[in-house]
């Protein structure tokens, strides 16, 4: 058995990783990054836009990084089945 999928929650932005595995980006193929994925899947969630500042963004993400947040907004998460999770975020403008 092996890790899909890790959650981390924190206070102040999302942030969505490409699959990963000790440094290195393993995308399930060219067209579509998180189908069969050869890595786990890191989601940071958190109260996006949160003003504390305490651990920013770093200025140049790493290739891994897929997408940045730090509007405030929510997360939505809908797991269907053991194969499939749609991740959703909605943003406050």
């Amino acid at each position: 058995k092996k890790t899909n999928l890790i959650f981390f929650f924190q206070m102040t932005e999302y942030e969505r990783l490409f699959p990963v595995y000790d440094r290195k980006v393993y995308n399930g193929s060219t067209d579509d990054a998180y189908n069969q994925p050869k890595a786990p899947v890191h989601i940071l969630v958190g109260s996006a836009g949160c003003p504390e500042k305490i651990d920013p963004f770093i200025t140049y993400p790493k290739p891994w990084s897929a997408k940045r947040i730090s509007n405030y907004g929510i997360t939505e998460m809908l797991i269907l089945n053991k194969t499939f999770v749609l991740d959703n975020v909605i943003l406050q403008w």
